[in-house]
């Protein structure tokens, strides 16, 4: 995949990530809105790191 569709396509997925927790984060008290932003972190962390196939270095 080009590299410059692939960072376009990374910051819509991370731009949609960011409206979605807003959105569920409305509904919640601010005290679990951090305890689920931080579970949501760590746990997409993990899930992106396992998912994601590793990038070349790039030349430089």
């Amino acid at each position: 995949m080009d590299p410059a569709l692939r960072r376009r396509l990374d910051a819509a997925l991370a731009l949609l990530a960011v409206i979605a927790f807003a959105t569920l984060s409305m509904a919640f008290s601010p005290a679990t809105a951090v305890a689920l932003a931080l579970v949501t972190g760590v746990l997409g962390t993990i899930v992106w790191d396992n998912v994601r196939p590793a990038q070349p270095e790039e030349n430089r």
